[in-house]
């Protein structure tokens, strides 16, 4: 497998918004639905500005109630751009009834509720004996839905990160508006799957 270092994998000045209790406790929580989970628009100062229910189970009306009250609502600290800068961020927030909601915050959302990556690289090989393989890389998408900026979410870049932020380059993604109805870069973690090509 050859590989060319991507120009836009860069040190990890980036961050995701990081939700606190109080949010999942006073939004999350409404109606007590048995799992919900939901995509937030926010800008950077950590307010949601939109809301997007993605799975739930039980009442369709408390889960967008969910949703509204969402809107406005502070998540607490924003993201941060490549630059380290404030900056509009998307992501999914999850909560499971029986679920610790400490451990909680800001994870992944329990297996059953993990949807398909954004993207995906057929491979000759895999390390090991696997099929696949997920990668998820912080991405800087740009007011246009290029990629700006690519990171790994945590530690070092290896082969894999590299690909997929190589692959990120090739895309658009949808745009996004602020507040003030005019499109913005936003933060997003982006899940790419490698796939064996039998």
């Amino acid at each position: 497998m050859s590989l060319i270092a991507s120009s836009l994998l860069v040190v990890a000045n980036m961050a995701m918004p990081s939700p606190e209790m109080p949010f999942f406790r006073d939004t999350l929580s409404i109606g007590n639905l048995p799992m919900i989970y939901v995509e937030v628009f926010v800008d950077p100062d950590g307010v949601v500005l939109e809301c997007d229910v993605l799975e739930y189970e039980g009442s369709r009306r408390i889960s967008r109630q969910i949703c509204r009250q969402a809107v406005g609502k502070d998540i607490g600290e924003g993201a941060r751009n490549d630059a380290g800068q404030p900056a509009h961020a998307v992501m999914m927030l999850s909560r499971v009834q029986g679920q610790n909601p400490d451990e909680n915050l800001g994870a992944a959302p329990p297996a059953a509720l993990v949807r398909a990556a954004q993207l995906q690289v057929m491979v000759a090989q895999l390390p090991g004996d696997g099929r696949n393989r997920r990668v998820d890389v912080l991405t800087e998408i740009a007011a246009d839905g290029s990629v700006a900026a690519c990171a790994p979410v945590l530690g070092d870049a290896d082969a894999f990160t590299r690909i997929a932020c190589d692959q990120a380059t090739t895309h658009r993604f949808d745009s996004r508006d602020g507040g003030d109805g005019r499109p913005v870069s936003y933060v997003i973690t982006l899940s790419v799957d490698f796939v064996l090509d039998d």
